[in-house]
């Protein structure tokens, strides 16, 4: 990616200054939005209630912190159903209800919450927020708690705040402040403890003039990267109202001080080492020490993570350096930008700066990188596994990185992932699917079956379909064809690290398995209403 091209439409889109807002619920229920529904049944527990394994014989309805639980997973254990607002309608709403379990299948947490989002860490692993009373999205209010996903620590959160970023000894939370007409909207830094440390800037959030952005921690270290527009007094006597941008950006540390300062872009860390942009324009590559490890002189880098690659231009060319800044490749580009592309092979991808024509090669041996059966390059940089697609006249192609085809389909949308020697792709609607076997080079018929990006052990994979507005579950094992679980309530593959756990929701129980389908605890659909 272009650091300094895509910087301002990224600041743009991730402005401080919002204008969404939080509507009171009301008391009528036939009039509250569906969410609001939530808070007026209580959550109980029935007397035909079986649940095994459990940490204790009480009702859970909290994570307690405990360095005796291990890693935890969230389960589905139960459902609310809550009747449509939409005017007219007569759909019901089916929406899951959480809980946790540890690597055991004992119960920690009831299935009480309406959400379990898991946030991943900056240094790697995962934390968990716990969302009650609410739809269970991120945008909407109710209680929540944030944990480590061990369970050793945990803390209420304030109101107004959701998780946006976790890492070592820290959690960054988004605070949301109403003032008349306008939003506010800061960054707090929080420890585990529960204890705030510092505010981001929050003289910024005020100022409708400033967007912001903080990219990951790494190494300690997050870049912030700021645009100020202000308006241009010459133009706005004219008429025209048109702003004057200032670029600015630096780096700051776990206690919030500025480090690493005086730049117009900063990147993020990546084995120590990150894009920046000098106050000059110029492009260059800083280690987390603050020195360079490629001085900034180029006008251009392309950094691939994957590869651990280096695309820098200078004048009419591209050297790319590797970790040891060594010249591996020199490609030769005048009016354009080179990328290097995520692929087994050493693919790259020339833009024409005039014309915005992408066309693709073989880093080793300088030709064309595109399907041969077709003669047409991929339709964007994306591969998914090693295969790419290119569409004509309504039909898409699927070929892999020697250019041979695999499958040629109509109604095509998109190839959507790739688990071992089968292809998922979409139709153009998103709501069929079919599967690809890659060396036999044929595909299923589409089943009517929305696909929803879950899988367990990269064998079976979770399909919905929508029904007389009723959704309905199932899993597909790639390996032998078949449909298993039809028509359950709900279905939801939870992982931790390499532990993958499937739950299946289907006439008033629950069943939690492992990826070899061997059940690990059952559960009464608690919290059912």
């Amino acid at each position: 990616m272009k650091p300094l091209k895509y910087a301002c439409l990224c600041l743009a889109v991730l402005t401080v200054i919002v204008t969404a807002g939080c509507r009171e619920n009301e008391k009528n229920a036939d009039s509250a939005p569906f969410f609001a529904l939530r808070k007026t049944p209580a959550v109980e527990i029935t007397a035909d209630t079986a649940v095994h394994n459990r940490v204790s014989n009480e009702y859970v309805d909290t994570l307690t912190a405990s360095d005796s639980y291990g890693e935890l997973v969230p389960f589905v254990g139960g459902y609310n159903i809550y009747k449509s607002i939409e005017e007219e309608s007569n759909k019901l709403l089916q929406n899951p209800l959480y809980g946790l379990c540890d690597l055991k299948g004992a119960v920690v947490v009831d299935a009480v919450y309406d959400n379990i989002i898991k946030h991943p860490t900056d240094e790697g692993g995962y934390i968990y927020e716990l969302i009650k009373g609410t739809d269970g999205s991120i945008s909407t209010a109710g209680e929540r708690w944030v944990a480590a996903s061990n369970g050793s620590w945990v803390f209420k959160l304030p109101s107004n705040r959701v998780v946006k970023s976790a890492g070592g000894e820290r959690v960054i939370l988004e605070r949301t402040r109403k003032s008349g007409k306008k939003i506010y909207k800061y960054l707090e830094f929080y420890g585990f403890d529960g204890k705030r440390k510092f505010t981001f800037e929050s003289w910024m959030a005020e100022d409708n003039r400033y967007s912001y952005t903080i990219g990951k921690f790494s190494d300690g270290l997050a870049p912030v990267n700021v645009v100020c527009r202000t308006p241009d007094a010459d133009a706005e006597k004219s008429g025209k109202q048109t702003y004057i941008e200032e670029k600015y950006a630096y780096y700051i540390n776990n206690k919030g001080k500025t480090v690493y300062e005086n730049f117009l872009y900063c990147g993020e860390f990546y084995k120590g080492l990150a894009v920046v942009v000098n106050e000059k324009g110029l492009y260059g590559v800083l280690n987390n020490k603050g020195e360079w490890f490629l001085e900034p002189q180029y006008f251009d880098i392309d950094f691939n993570h994957s590869r651990e690659l280096f695309a820098c231009k200078t004048t009419g060319q591209y050297d790319i350096f590797n970790f040891e800044k060594t010249v591996v490749k020199t490609v030769f580009c005048d009016r354009g930008f080179v990328d290097i592309i995520d692929s087994e092979s050493f693919i790259y991808k020339k833009t024409n700066i005039d014309t915005g024509k992408e066309e693709y090669f073989y880093a080793d041996s300088g030709e064309p990188f595109h399907c041969k059966e077709t003669g047409m390059f991929p339709d964007s940089d994306k591969s998914v596994g090693g295969l790419y697609t290119c569409t004509y006249s309504g039909t898409g192609t699927i070929f892999d990185e020697a250019g041979e085809s695999i499958e040629a389909l109509g109604d095509f949308g998109g190839l959507v992932d790739r688990f071992s020697n089968t292809a998922v792709v979409v139709n153009s609607t998103d709501k069929k699917v079919c599967f690809v076997s890659i060396s036999g080079k044929q595909r299923t018929d589409w089943f009517n079956y929305h696909y929803t990006r879950e899988c367990l052990d990269n064998r079976y994979v979770v399909l919905s379909s929508n029904e007389n507005g009723s959704i309905k579950y199932c899993l597909y094992d790639i390996l032998t064809s078949n449909i298993l679980y039809e028509n359950s309530d709900y279905i939801k593959v939870c992982a931790i690290g390499e532990v993958q756990l499937l739950s299946v929701t289907a006439g008033g129980k629950s069943t939690v398995y492992d990826k070899s389908l061997q059940t690990v605890l059952d559960i009464a659909s608690v919290g059912q209403h």
